[in-house]
Parts: structure tokens; C-alpha cells; sequence
């Protein structure tokens, strides 16, 4: 082919002669075929439109893929031999014509692009595709008629929403919002064509004036399609620097619907949007809002460093808040006034709620002598045992104070004290065999008030994300390496934890994963989990930390007899797998009626609040907390699950009361009083809302719920 390319035209009629005499077999055709359009010329294009006819499918194919880079735009000639290639048996063919006729157009390509994507709606995904990309590749008039499509009738409207959420193109942009106005288009509908707006990518930017002038027609547009625009809206490198884009969130600020504000307050989050500063204040001051809302507000503010939310902030502190809402405001009060942040974290440390003073004990660690001061409570017992990791976390940094070394040492006193030596590593992985019990291992790894193995790593979808994934730990590392990742985290650290060290002008040391660095902040992601955020003008040095976030001697607190539990869970596949899909965290709303009759879930009552419950390590929460009484009454409990893909997944359900589940709006489980059930719900890809309404039946309760399916993860909010 090459020598026949060097020898210049002459060679085309040697080759077009030999094609039309059968001398070439398969192969050697579609070589030929390749060639002759090294030598395009009028004579080979009548070849070429002869061949649609040819017994070989792939011929027929790359006839139709030659023509469509080729042949001239409308020439009727070949528009007639690639109409004819739509109705072509072989599949590829067909593909191969819709994209063709997409590049040369002509004025009856878009209607018969449109009837053939109807013909395939059911059939092959990738030849729908090509219909799309043909239309696409129209410009203007082939938008026009899928616009024309879903004007003709509710089935046309539908197949036209189904394409447009996958278009690419400027033209298709352009057109959303006039099928955003057809009145046949249900709330479902709009969501994903506003939600399509993610799609396209230029560079310049399109702009998103057109959707919010949508929105500032339709005040009253139903919470799914006003999130999915504020979502847009945030995620867009110019989003919220339009005057219309701003507006239409800040006017979002006010709406009643809860679900709302919060999309519109983590898009002004997001923005930076400092003009919203008093609105959030306002809603702030307004306790009657739920302690989710106002955690996303405190939280929003400290990114915005709006200094006037100090006083409410200390409000909230020094009040009977539940204990999320605190936490969140402690971390907010430490960004804004830190030393106001450490006289509140000392107070603290008196608190019987646990999380608080974990939270506490972190933020006073980052100083000398608040390390000192903590070492001095634990070892004087004032700090329970469980704090053990966090009150080495804070002594570890500050290296090279011989009285922190001191206390240091004081406070390892006692502990489990483990050793790598050949003997000692060849004990353990014979009583990891034959004594260690995987399951009690499986509730002291998911017991974080006592050891941070789940608050760092995830293991099966359960967990944090500040250390490696764990995930088929029990197959990828040997008992020794267990050890050696317990015993000295620092002396191998996987590629993509390295964690920074920070130290303030003001005497703070940070230590956590750069999670981003722009020309005014640092984000570091704490041990914890906690985003922290350090405004480069307050930071004195910053250096890449030769020591691990996981603090030496972690498992100092355990028992031995533990310790192998731990490990004999670290290597059982079994355990580990049964995490998969469960359920960790709840947000509950109470104060209804035992009726379990409704066919749609109610409206929380106006001043009802959504708290968080966490389940145990046996993966269930206690729900005694959420009735106020004995008296019959029922809960609504909601979560989210995170799909990879579109799938049907099975729901586990642990329960001692009648149990009724939604998933995206659609009942799924209607379960009368059994303790134990199951129920299949289908997932699109992404976030998926899940509703049930628990009833206590006079008595106190518990509940649990685990999915089963694949690449999923579970969280309180969606964001997480």
C-alpha cells in the first residue's frame, strides 16, 4: 500500500481495476479501499457509492465513513447512498451512516437522524449514540428538531429530554432553556436538563444568564430543579460571578424550603460569595432552623472569615445545641478568633459529650503549651483513656521540647508495648490464627471513641478518607506488614498521604494532607477528617512532614487479647466484606404519628429539627434518643447512598418496629414488625435519597440498614 501511495495516481486505476475484477479477497479489499482514498477524485467516489451494495459489511462501512470525510456537503447523489446505509442490517453500517450524514447535512437529515434514533430508542446504546452525535453535528438545525420533537407529544417530549441531557455542543446549550419552558415538562425532567448543564465544557465558559433568567420567571420552581441550578451554578468556573447567577441565589436564601437554603448556602460557599454574609447571619440567629441547616451555615461563614459570626457562634457553644452543630461551631470559632477558640476548647474538656472534647483537645494540641496542658489532664487522669491517640497526635508535634518528650513518655506509661522483632511478629501471627476473633476485632475497628482506625481509613465503602483505603487489606498485606503500619506508620507512607506541616505566626502547628493551596489559603485535611484552612498571610512555614498523620503507638489503649482481635479482623475477608453497604449515619426527624399508612412520607412540622445518630459497631443506632416518649410515636430517618452506576441493590433492614422505605421519592418497603427484612430498589448513578419512617410501637428501638450492590458508599449528607 505504501510503495503503491509512493508511485503517485497512476496507481489508483491499477487498483480500482483489480477491485472491480474480484482479485482482491476480505482483507486485501479493505486495503484497497484505504488506499483509494489517498487518490479522492470524482471517479473514485462513483466507485465508492457503488460499493454500498457490496455483500461485506465492512466495506459498506468504511464506504460510508470515506463519504462522510470526502464527499461534498448536501450532494443529493450521496445522501442517497448513505440513506440508504441507515437502513442497513449490520449495525455498524448504520452507525457509521448517522454519524456521515451528521457531518455533510443536508435539509432532510435532521427529520431522518430524529425517525431513525426513534426506530433504535430501544436497541443498541452506541448506535442511539451516533443519532445523537449526528444531530449534534448538524449545529442549529438538528437541535431544532429534537426541540420539534418534544413538542409533538409527551412520548417526543421525553425521547428529546433524553437526548439533550447528552449533548455537548453550544447549539444544545443554547436551546435549554425554551424545553425547560414546555409546560409538559415535569419536575423530574427539568432537574436533569438543568443538571446537563455540567456537560459543557468550553473554554470560553457558556453562560448560565439564561438559566437564571429561567429561574427568576419560575419563583416557585419545585427544590429538585432549584438545587440541581444551584449546583450548576457552583460548580462552574464562572457561575456566581454573573450579577443575574448571584442574585437568583441570594433570593434562594430566603426560600421555606430547607433543602433549598442549603443548596443555595454551600453554593455561596463554594463562590466565596461574600455578599451574602448578613443573610446567613440572619438565618443564623433563627434557632428554629434545623441543626443540619445551621452547621452548613457556621461552616460557610467560616470559609467567608465573616468575623461578625463570632458572638453567635460562642452563643451556640455555651448552649444545649445538639452536639453536631457544636462541633462545627468550635471549628469555625478557632478559623475566626483563636484564642477566644481556646479558652472555649479548655471549658470543654469538662464536657461529657465525647465528640466535643476530642474536638478540643485537637485544637488546643496545636500549641506547646496546650499540648503540655493536655498531657498533664491525661496523666493526671482528668481525660478519659480513649483520648489516648489524639493526646500523642498533639505531644508528636512539637519535636524537640525536652519537657513535651518528658510528658510524652509519662503519658505511654502502662500502654500495650508491641515489638517487631522476628520472635515477638512469628507469636502474633500464630495467635491471630488460632485465637484472635475477627468479628469482636471488626467492633473495636469500627469503635473511633476508642481507636481512629475507621475515622482515617475506609474499609468497604465504611469510613474516612485521610489515610489509605483498607479495602481487601486481608489480601494485600501479610500479618508483618500490619505491624509494621501499626508500630511505625512513619517508616512507610503510601504515595499520595504525605502530610505538610504548618506553623502559624501565631504558635498553632498543623499537620495534615495539602487537599489544595490557591494564592491566599492553605486547606489541610486534620487526622480527623476536618478540612482546616490557613490563610497564607498568617503562615510562617510550611514544609512537607517526614512523620506520619497516624500517630505512633495508636493501639497503645487496646489489651493484648484485643490487639489480635484487631489484627485476626484485619485479615478475615469475611468481616471486611460485610461491611459493604452498611449504613453508618442517620438524620432524623421525630414527632409523628404511629400511622404507617400514608402512601407519600410527611412534612416535617414547621420547627422540627434534623439531628444526626451514628450507628454502633454493630451497625445499628439507637433510637430511644429521637422519641420523646413511650408513648406509640414514629421517627423519619434519612440517608444517602452512593451508586457508581444505575443498578437494583438489595436493602438489609435490622428493626424492632413497623418500617416503611422510600428511595428517590419511590416506596420501596412496606415492612409491618418483622425485626429483620429485605427489599430491592433501583439506583441511578450518584446520590440516592433514602426515607423511613420508624414507628416505636411504645418501646424503645433500634434500627439498622445495610445495601447490597456494587461500588457503593453510604453518608448523612450527599456532599461527604
Amino acid at each position: 500500500r505504501k510503495e503503491l501511495v509512493r508511485r503517485g495516481a497512476g496507481s489508483r486505476n491499477l487498483v480500482l481495476a483489480r477491485f472491480v475484477s474480484g482479485k482482491y479477497n476480505e482483507a486485501g479489499k479493505l486495503l484497497a479501499l484505504g488506499l483509494l482514498q489517498s487518490f479522492w477524485n470524482a471517479d473514485v467516489e462513483d466507485f465508492f457509492r457503488l460499493q454500498i451494495n457490496n455483500d461485506s459489511a465492512d466495506v459498506r462501512r468504511l464506504v460510508v465513513e470515506a463519504l462522510g470525510m470526502y464527499a461534498k456537503p448536501k450532494d443529493p447523489r450521496v445522501e442517497k447512498v448513505i440513506v440508504k446505509a441507515l437502513g442497513d442490517a449490520n449495525p455498524g453500517v448504520r452507525r457509521a451512516a448517522a454519524l456521515t450524514l451528521g457531518r455533510l447535512g443536508s435539509t432532510d437529515a435532521p427529520g431522518l437522524l430524529v425517525k431513525g434514533w426513534q426506530k433504535e430508542n430501544a436497541r443498541d446504546p452506541f448506535l442511539r449514540d451516533a443519532y445523537i452525535r449526528g444531530l449534534e453535528r448538524l449545529g442549529k438545525p438538528g437541535i431544532d428538531a429534537l426541540l420539534a420533537l418534544a413538542a409533538s407529544s409527551d412520548k417526543g417530549l421525553s425521547q428529546s429530554v433524553d437526548a439533550f441531557v447528552t449533548l455537548r455542543s453550544r447549539e444544545g446549550a443554547a436551546a435549554v432553556p425554551q424545553l425547560l419552558a414546555n409546560p409538559q415538562a415535569s419536575p423530574a425532567q427539568r432537574e436533569a436538563l438543568v443538571a446537563s448543564y455540567n456537560n459543557y465544557q468550553f473554554e470560553p465558559p457558556i453562560s448560565l444568564d439564561p438559566l437564571a433568567s429561567y429561574l427568576a420567571l419560575h419563583p416557585d420552581e419545585s427544590p429538585g430543579v432549584v438545587g440541581a441550578a444551584v449546583e450548576v451554578f457552583a460548580a462552574s468556573p464562572t457561575g456566581l460571578d454573573s450579577p443575574k447567577a448571584s442574585q437568583i441565589v441570594l433570593g434562594l436564601l430566603s426560600r421555606p424550603d430547607a433543602d433549598v437554603r442549603m443548596a443555595a448556602i454551600r453554593a455561596v460557599e463554594a463562590a466565596r460569595l461574600n455578599a451574602a454574609a448578613p443573610k446567613l447571619l440572619e438565618l443564623l440567629a433563627d434557632a428554629s432552623h434545623s441543626a443540619a441547616e445551621r452547621a452548613v451555615l457556621i461552616k460557610a461563614l467560616r470559609v467567608l472569615n465573616e468575623k461578625r459570626a463570632v458572638k453567635p457562634i460562642q452563643a451556640i457553644l455555651a448552649s444545649n445545641d445538639p452536639v453536631s452543630l457544636r462541633l462545627e461551631a468550635l471549628r469555625t470559632l478557632a478559623a475566626l478568633d483563636i484564642a477566644a477558640a481556646r479558652a472555649a476548647a479548655e471549658k470543654l474538656l469538662g464536657q461529657p459529650e465525647a465528640a466535643l472534647v476530642s474536638e478540643a483537645v485537637v485544637l488546643l494540641g496545636a500549641t506547646k503549651n496546650g499540648a503540655k496542658l493536655l498531657a498533664d489532664k491525661y496523666i493526671a487522669k482528668s481525660l478519659p483513656r480513649e483520648l489516648f491517640p489524639q493526646v500523642i497526635a498533639a505531644l508528636q508535634l512539637h519535636p524537640g521540647d525536652a519537657a513535651i518528650a518528658k510528658l510524652q513518655a509519662e503519658v505511654l506509661k502502662g500502654g500495650l508495648l508491641l515489638s517487631l522483632q522476628p520472635g515477638q511478629v512469628d507469636k502474633i501471627r500464630g495467635l491471630v490464627q488460632t485465637k484472635g476473633n475477627a468479628q469482636r476485632g471488626k467492633e473495636l475497628y469500627l469503635n473511633t471513641k476508642l481507636i481512629a482506625c475507621a475515622t482515617c481509613h475506609r474499609m468497604e465503602g465504611v469510613g474516612g478518607s485521610t489515610g489509605p483505603d483498607l479495602s481487601r487489606v486481608w489480601d494485600t498485606q501479610t500479618v508483618e506488614k500490619l505491624l509494621e503500619a501499626i508500630i511505625d506508620p512513619s517508616k512507610e507512607i503510601k504515595e499520595g498521604y504525605q502530610a505538610y506541616r504548618i506553623a502559624t505566626l501565631d504558635g498553632q502547628v498543623l499537620v495534615g494532607l495539602k487537599v489544595s493551596e490557591s494564592p491566599k489559603e492553605v486547606v489541610l485535611r486534620d487526622a480527623n477528617g476536618r478540612d482546616v484552612r490557613i490563610i497564607k498571610e498568617d503562615i510562617e512555614t510550611m514544609a512537607p512532614s517526614k512523620l506520619s498523620l497516624m500517630p505512633d503507638n495508636v493501639v497503645s489503649q487496646l489489651s493484648y487479647d484485643q490487639f489480635i482481635d484487631l489484627l485476626a479482623f484485619l485479615k478475615s475477608r469475611g468481616e471486611q466484606e460485610s461491611l459493604r453497604g452498611q449504613v453508618v449515619a442517620f438524620s432524623v426527624a421525630n414527632g409523628f404519628t404511629a400511622d404507617m399508612k400514608m402512601a407519600r412520607p410527611e412534612q416535617p412540622k414547621t420547627g422540627s429539627k434534623w439531628d444526626v445518630l451514628y450507628a454502633d459497631p454493630s451497625g445499628s443506632v439507637d433510637l430511644k434518643p429521637a422519641f420523646p416518649s413511650g408513648t406509640p410515636s414514629g421517627v423519619y430517618l434519612r440517608t444517602y447512598v452512593h451508586s457508581a452506576k444505575g443498578q437494583t441493590v438489595t436493602g438489609a433492614i435490622q428493626a424492632e418496629g413497623a418500617v416503611r422505605v422510600w428511595v428517590n421519592d419511590q416506596a420501596v418497603f412496606d415492612g409491618g414488625k418483622s425485626p429483620s427484612a429485605s427489599f430491592s430498589a433501583p439506583l441511578k448513578p450518584g446520590w440516592n435519597a433514602v426515607l423511613m419512617k420508624v414507628t416505636n410501637m411504645g418501646k424503645s428501638q433500634r434500627f439498622g440498614l445495610r445495601f447490597k450492590g456494587t461500588e457503593l458508599r453510604t453518608a448523612e449528607t450527599p456532599d461527604r
